[in-house]
C-alpha cells in the first residue's frame, strides 16, 4: 500500500502593495490567499494562491486545493492497487475541521485516486507544523522584496529556498468547486452520535 502523508495549512492574507508611506496603511488593499500543502512522501511543498475577487477562504476554498493537489500528483488507482491518504490540519472548523473536507475524500475513494483516507488534526496550542516553517521562509522572503501587484508573488515564493524551491500554483475560477452539494447526496447516510473515551462528542457518518 502506498501512504500519501499531506499537512494543509493558510497562510496569514497577504496585502499588497507593500508601501513605505503612512497614507497608504489606511487604503483599502487587496487581500491575498496562500494555502501551502507539504507533501511528506514526496518531500516537497506547494504554495495555491488566490484572491479575494476570484473566492473566499472558507471550506470549499480549502477543499477545492487539497482535490486539485490529489488529483494532480496521483492517477486512477489500477486493479489490485491500493493508496491510503493521511491529512494533517489544524482545528479551524470553517476551513479544515468539518464534514465537506470528509466529503471531498469520500468523492476521492468513489474516483478510484485512493482507497481509503485519515484525517489528523493539531491539539489547540501545538498546531506548528510544517506549513508553518515553509510560510516563515516565504515571510523572510517577504522583507527583502516590495511587492506592488499579486503576479510579484511568483518571484517571492520561488526564490524563498534555494534547495528544493516552493510550487506554485495561481487558482483560477474553474478550480474552485462548491463541495458543500454533496450534502445533498447523503440521503443513503445513517447520523450516529457517539462519545469517545476522552469525553468529547463525535459525528461518525456510516454508509448503508
Amino acid at each position: 500500500m502506498t501512504k500519501i502523508v499531506l499537512t494543509g495549512d493558510l497562510q496569514q492574507v497577504f496585502f499588497p502593495p507593500q508601501l513605505r508611506n503612512s497614507s497608504s496603511f489606511y487604503l483599502r488593499k487587496l487581500s491575498n490567499y496562500n494555502f501551502g500543502i507539504n507533501d511528506a512522501s514526496l518531500k516537497n511543498s506547494t504554495m495555491y494562491q488566490w484572491n479575494e475577487t476570484l473566492a473566499h477562504r472558507g471550506a470549499n476554498e480549502i477543499c477545492s486545493c487539497l482535490y486539485k493537489y490529489v488529483t494532480t500528483h496521483f492517477g486512477v488507482l489500477q486493479n489490485g492497487q491500493k493508496r491510503d491518504l493521511v491529512i494533517w490540519t489544524d482545528r479551524c472548523v470553517g476551513q479544515n475541521n468539518n464534514i465537506f473536507l470528509l466529503l471531498t475524500m469520500m468523492k476521492l475513494v468513489r474516483q478510484k485516486i485512493i482507497t481509503s483516507f485519515n484525517h489528523k488534526l493539531f491539539l489547540t496550542g501545538h498546531s506548528y507544523n510544517d506549513c508553518d516553517r515553509d510560510f516563515s521562509q516565504l515571510e523572510k522572503k517577504q522583507r527583502v522584496y516590495t511587492v506592488l501587484i499579486p503576479a510579484e508573488l511568483e518571484n517571492v515564493i520561488r526564490e524563498s529556498r534555494v534547495d528544493n524551491p516552493f510550487n506554485m500554483v495561481w487558482m483560477t475560477q474553474n478550480d474552485f468547486f462548491d463541495f458543500k452539494q454533496l450534502l445533498n447526496f447523503l440521503e443513503g447516510l445513517l447520523l450516529y452520535k457517539l462519545r469517545s473515551i476522552t469525553g468529547f462528542s463525535m459525528m461518525l457518518y456510516k454508509i448503508q
